[in-house]
């Protein structure tokens, strides 16, 4: 029985140590289910502490970005607040994104984390280090507007529209350039349709001209048939019509044959608008004559009666003078030719004028004692050749050059840019058998017509030589007119402050100038000499007060180079119109102090 009693002893106990080591094990069960929930609560809300933290830290990163664009921004600005009334830019600050910023060191936590490897439950300690705060104190700046001159604000409002620019914008540009193309090649179908009815045009002249040509052939043959028709002024006309007729016709055949090279081109080129062009006349031509000429038709040995004829020719235009004859003609021993009717209009820098002297000898008719007389006071007898003197003989070998002859050309000179303001002249191809020395004096009128509907005008900023000053510039034919304001100019119909003589200009291009002038961007300078007169210096003679002349230099900048570039391409067009057609304008000089080194 004891036996069997310690047995029973042997098993309960047993059975209390394993539900005591259950009641154990469920208690540290307990514990760490207690124990890791408290720890998840702890790491939520670190979390929420860390993200609270780098949301913080990244507001006052974005602040400080802000500070310091504005301060590099003022730091950049060099120029006075003169206009503070003007629209503020915004300044373009970068985006702060969450991949741009990112903190580089992450919150130091250490876990201790002790496993018992044993039959009793894992006993897990956890040790959690807060991060610590990081803040960033920024000073309140309020952004200012940046300091920036009215050119600078234009400049900046031309780049912002381009930078501002859209799609549809973009897409009109193409469409205006398109359009553009179209009206460059409508441009050259209608002057080539120019070119072809100026041909036809000339064609039926031809025609005309070759007709007259008929007419007065056979008037002629008439003439020369009939004894009694020789050197008379049947005659005389014959040959004036002839003479006309067959000029014309050559020169509209020279001109069909230009314009036909340009049709068979291929490019043909439109010529631009030009800004101006002038207009030419012939207003007097005064040829001396040899002193044995002049004895041998005041002595009446000369049997035949010279007659003369000028023709001036620029394109398919033939003008021509009245015709003159030695008998009735002869002043201040040389023909003089009064005129009123040779002029040339729309003639561009580029023109060339043919001036042609022709003459013919008839058989003189009997003169009167009366016309004689006269003709012989009008005319200033020069000294005789030792060689020649009065004989009848020297006046006929002076005028073997036309004897049974129609109208011969003695000479011509050819009119152009380069030698238009000459007054004196020699005949080129001269016949030195003529009455003429080969001399000839022209006396010429010249005027400019300008193209109105040309202008240029737009805002400008002159150096008066302490300060720039913005004005509206206004160029109007040879005059450069300013204005304070635009809509002085365009609404109130107001005189202008000023205006600028070009004839006065001595520039032989404008363009852009060294920094010792001007260190401005965009800059150029008009060089102007004016007259002044000077009334210390005065002649002992006739008492007159001399002029002296004085070169200014005006300085302008355009607030691009798009307005730099439009201004120097236009008057470097116009100064050379101007120095043609302006017979008082100042020639070009070499300024070298103006060149860009």
């Amino acid at each position: 029985m004891k036996h069997l009693s310690k047995r029973q002893d042997y098993s309960i106990r047993p059975d209390d140590e394993i539900s005591k080591l259950i009641d154990q094990v469920e208690d540290t069960i307990n514990e760490y289910e207690n124990s890791l929930h408290s720890i998840a609560e702890e790491k939520e809300e670190t979390e929420a502490e860390e993200e609270k933290i780098n949301k913080q830290m990244i507001d006052d990163l974005g602040e400080k970005d802000q500070l310091n664009s504005t301060t590099s921004l003022i730091k950049s600005s060099t120029k006075a607040n003169l206009y503070p009334n003007l629209l503020e830019f915004k300044q373009t600050e970068p985006k702060a994104t969450g991949d741009s910023v990112k903190l580089t060191e992450e919150t130091n936590r250490t876990s201790t984390i002790e496993r018992a490897e044993c039959k009793s439950p894992t006993i897990i300690q956890e040790t959690v280090q807060t991060p610590t705060k990081i803040t960033i104190r920024s000073q309140n700046i309020k952004p200012t507007t940046p300091m920036r001159t009215l050119s600078q604000y234009r400049r900046e409002q031309k780049q912002r529209a381009v930078n501002n620019a859209t799609p549809s914008t973009i897409t009109l540009d193409i469409e205006k350039a398109r359009l553009k193309e179209e009206m460059e090649n409508a441009r050259s179908v209608i002057y080539q349709d120019g070119l072809k009815k100026k041909v036809e045009q000339l064609r039926v002249l031809i025609e005309k001209y070759e007709k007259g040509i008929e007419q007065s052939s056979n008037a002629l043959a008439l003439c020369l048939k009939n004894p009694d028709q020789r050197g008379s002024s049947s005659q005389l006309a014959a040959e004036q019509i002839l003479l006309l007729s067959t000029q014309r016709r050559t020169a509209c055949k020279e001109e069909i044959e230009k314009i036909e090279s340009k049709l068979k081109s291929p490019v043909l080129r439109v010529p631009e608008v030009p800004l101006a062009s002038g207009s030419i006349s012939i207003e007097r031509i005064f040829l001396p004559l040899k002193s044995d000429f002049i004895v041998g038709q005041v002595n009446d040995q000369d049997p035949l009666n010279h007659h003369f004829i000028c023709l001036a020719t620029c394109g398919e235009r033939v003008l021509e003078t009245e015709l003159l004859d030695s008998s009735t003609s002869i002043q201040n021993a040389a023909i003089t030719f009064e005129l009123n009717k040779l002029l040339f209009e729309g003639l561009d820098k580029d023109f060339e004028i043919l001036f042609e002297l022709y003459g013919m000898a008839l058989s003189k008719e009997k003169h009167h004692h009366d016309k004689k007389s006269s003709l012989m006071s009008s005319i200033k007898i020069p000294p005789l050749s030792p060689k020649l003197g009065r004989s009848k003989k020297a006046a006929n070998q002076m005028i073997t050059y036309s004897a049974n002859q129609g109208f011969t050309r003695l000479g011509y000179i050819k009119f152009n840019w380069n030698n238009i303001l000459n007054q004196d002249y020699e005949l080129e191809e001269f016949m030195y058998n003529s009455p003429f020395t080969g001399q000839i004096q022209v006396e010429l009128k010249m005027n400019a017509i300008y193209n109105t509907e040309i202008e240029l005008e737009d805002f400008l900023n002159e150096y008066d030589g302490k300060y720039w000053k913005s004005r509206y510039y206004v160029l109007r034919g040879y005059l450069l007119a300013y204005w304070q304001y635009k809509e002085d100019y365009t609404d109130r119909n107001q005189p202008s402050l000023g205006t600028i003589d070009l004839r006065n200009c001595v520039n032989r291009k404008i363009g852009p100038v060294s920094l010792n002038v001007c260190p401005r961007s965009h800059s150029f300078v008009l060089v102007i000499e004016d007259e002044i007169l000077d009334r210390q210096k005065k002649s002992t003679k006739d008492n007159k007060v001399h002029k002296t002349t004085e070169q200014r230099s005006l300085i302008f900048a355009a607030d691009s180079k798009e307005d730099f570039d439009k201004w120097c391409e236009h008057l470097n067009k116009l100064l050379p119109m101007i120095r043609v057609w302006e017979y008082n304008a100042k020639p070009p000089q070499d300024l070298k102090f103006l060149e860009q080194k």
